[in-house]
């Protein structure tokens, strides 16, 4: 399974809910195409930076994998 590569072109809105405070931001793939708005968590509030957000990645792989319904990635 590949993850794509996706470019943040505009700040939309920040999530109130959550504790890591997301952003939602429009986004466009590698090729310019418009690829709709993401939901971005940024290291900086996540309380282990790294290993949190490969924890959300993963998770986020696995419930696609076994057919639960989840956000994409």
């Amino acid at each position: 399974m590949t993850i794509p590569y996706l470019e943040a072109v505009l700040f939309q809105r920040d999530l109130p809910s959550g504790r890591t405070r997301p952003w939602v931001f429009s986004c466009e793939s590698q090729n310019g195409d418009d690829a709709g708005e993401y939901v971005v968590e940024l290291k900086a509030g996540m309380d282990s930076g790294v290993k949190s957000l490969s924890a959300e990645i993963i998770a986020s792989l696995l419930a696609d994998f076994i057919d639960i319904p989840s956000p994409k990635y």
